[in-house]
C-alpha cells in the first residue's frame, strides 16, 4: 500500500518527518548526456532538500537515444540508487511532451500519426502541401501532402447564418464557391524528432504507444511497480486543436480533429451520416442549435477519453502502477473543448489525476475540478506540476514567502507537488 500512514491516527512525529511518498516529487529533467555520477549527485540533493524522489523526465539536451539500452540502464540505476537513499523513482512516459508519440517511435508509422479534417474553399491537388505550418510542441496540425477527399459541398448563407447546404457528387466539382472536406495525415515536425504527434483518437495508435513505452518499463522494473515505483506520468495528451470558422462568407480553411474510423462510429452512435452534414460543424444555424455539432463534439471527447486516458489507466491498474499526469489546456471550458473535449471525463482514467500550475498563476477552478475528480472517481490524491521561471524554488516568492497555489492548506496534504529540477544549466528552471 502506497499511503499506509493514512490508515493510522495522526502522528506529530510523522508529520514533522514524513515518509518519501508524502513529500514533494520534482520533475527531474534529464537534459544533458546523463551519467551515473549525475544521478548520484541529483538524488543526494533531493534527499538533502527533503524531497521524496523524482520523476525521471527526458528533456531537451539529454543526448542519449530515448528508450535505448543506455537510457533504460540509467533508469534502472536511478531507481536502485533512489531506494538506497529512501527515495522513490516515479516514471515519465515520453521524450519531453506531449505524451503519446514515444519520441517518434510510434509515429514513424503513418497509420498512427494524428489526422485532422480540413475544410477547404479550394481543391487540393495530390501531393500539394498548401502552406508552411507553424511547428511547435503541441498537436497543432502540420499540413502535409497525404490526404483523401471526404466530400464536396454547396453551402448557402443568409444574414450571417447557414441557410442551406448539400453534399454533391464529384460531377459538380468544377462549380465555383464549393467547399471540400479532406482527412489529412499530420506532417513532420522537428519537436517530434522529425515525426509527428500521435492519433489519440485511435485505440490502436495508443496501444502502440503502450507497447513501445509502458511495456519496456514493465519488463525492466515491473517487479517494483506499486509501493516502490508508485506511478507513471503522462504529460499533456491532446488531439489536433479545433479551429473555428469565420463568417459564413469567409473563404478561410478550418481544421478539426478527426480519425479514419470517426464517420463509422458516428453512424453507429447517432444513426446518421456525419459526412452528409459537415457544414453544420462550422457555421451557425439561425435556430441556434445543431444536433450534428453536438454529436460530433460529444463523440470526439468520448473517443479521446476512452482511447487514450482510459486505455492507459486500465493498463496501469492491471500492472499495479498508477497513472498520473495532466491534460493539455485544462483551465477553461473553451480551451478544454478545443484540445481534449472535456477534462473531467478524461480524468476518470487516472488513478492520480493532476494539473499544471505554472509561474504562480491563480487557477482556482482548475484545482477544484481535479479535486472533484479525486472524490468522484475514488482516486487517492492529486498531482500539481509547479514551475517558476525565476530560478527560485517553485514554492518561494521574491519576498521569501510561500507561493499560494490555489488550494487551502487543509487540502494540500492530499496532493503531490512536482517542481522542476534540471540536471544541467542547459535546461530551464534549474534549482541551485
Amino acid at each position: 500500500m502506497l499511503y499506509r500512514e493514512n490508515q493510522n491516527s495522526f502522528s506529530m512525529e510523522i508529520f514533522k518527518d514524513p515518509p518519501a511518498e508524502y513529500r514533494g516529487v520534482p520533475f527531474w529533467a534529464w537534459n544533458t548526456a546523463m551519467t551515473k555520477e549525475d544521478i548520484d549527485f541529483c538524488l543526494t540533493v533531493f534527499r538533502d532538500m527533503g524531497m521524496g524522489g523524482g520523476f525521471l523526465h527526458s528533456r531537451t539536451g539529454m543526448d542519449i537515444p530515448y528508450l535505448g539500452p543506455e537510457f533504460m540502464e540509467l533508469i534502472r540505476y536511478a531507481h536502485e540508487e533512489a531506494r538506497k537513499l529512501g527515495l522513490k523513482a516515479w516514471l515519465y512516459d515520453e521524450d519531453r511532451w506531449p505524451s503519446g508519440f514515444a519520441g517518434g517511435l510510434v509515429t514513424a508509422c503513418q497509420e498512427y500519426r494524428a489526422r485532422y479534417l480540413v475544410w477547404s474553399p479550394l481543391p487540393l491537388r495530390d501531393g500539394e502541401i498548401p502552406e508552411d505550418s507553424p511547428k511547435g510542441s503541441t498537436a497543432q496540425a502540420v499540413r502535409s501532402k497525404n490526404r483523401r477527399l471526404l466530400g464536396i459541398y454547396r453551402v448557402e448563407g443568409k444574414d450571417g447564418y447557414l441557410q442551406n447546404y448539400e453534399r454533391i457528387s464529384r460531377g459538380g466539382e468544377e462549380e465555383e464557391g464549393l467547399w471540400r472536406a479532406y482527412v489529412e495525415i499530420c506532417g513532420d515536425n522537428p519537436w517530434f524528432n522529425g515525426q509527428s504527434y500521435v492519433d489519440t483518437l485511435n485505440p490502436k495508435a495508443v496501444r502502440a504507444f503502450i507497447d513501445s513505452t509502458y511495456e519496456p518499463y514493465r519488463e525492466l522494473l515491473g517487479r517494483d511497480f506499486g509501493e516502490k515505483i508508485p506511478a507513471i506520468f503522462t504529460d499533456e495528451p491532446q488531439f489536433t486543436p479545433k479551429g473555428r470558422a469565420d463568417a459564413i462568407d469567409s473563404r478561410r480553411p478550418v481544421i478539426l480533429p478527426f480519425t479514419d474510423h470517426l464517420p463509422e462510429l458516428f453512424q453507429e452512435n447517432f444513426g446518421f451520416d456525419l459526412l452528409d452534414c459537415l457544414p453544420e460543424l462550422f457555421y451557425e444555424k439561425k435556430e441556434g442549435y445543431s444536433r450534428v455539432r453536438y454529436c460530433y463534439h460529444e463523440l470526439v471527447s468520448r473517443m479521446f477519453a476512452d482511447s487514450y486516458c482510459r486505455q492507459l489507466g486500465d493498463w496501469c491498474a492491471q500492472n499495479n502502477i498508477r497513472l498520473t499526469g495532466h491534460l493539455m489546456k485544462e483551465p477553461l471550458l473553451s480551451s478544454q473543448t478545443a484540445y481534449v473535449g472535456e477534462a473531467m471525463r478524461a480524468y476518470a482514467g487516472f488513478q492520480i489525476p493532476g494539473m499544471d500550475l505554472l509561474c504562480d498563476r491563480r487557477e482556482f477552478t482548475t484545482a477544484k475540478q481535479v479535486q472533484s475528480a479525486v472524490r468522484q472517481f475514488g482516486a487517492l490524491i492529486s498531482g500539481d506540476t509547479s514551475f517558476r521561471e525565476t530560478g527560485r524554488p517553485p514554492w518561494v516568492s521574491p519576498s521569501g514567502r510561500p507561493i499560494w497555489h490555489g488550494h487551502p492548506w487543509k487540502e494540500r496534504q492530499k496532493e503531490i507537488i512536482l517542481p522542476l529540477f534540471s540536471t544541467s544549466p542547459r535546461g530551464i528552471g534549474n534549482i541551485n
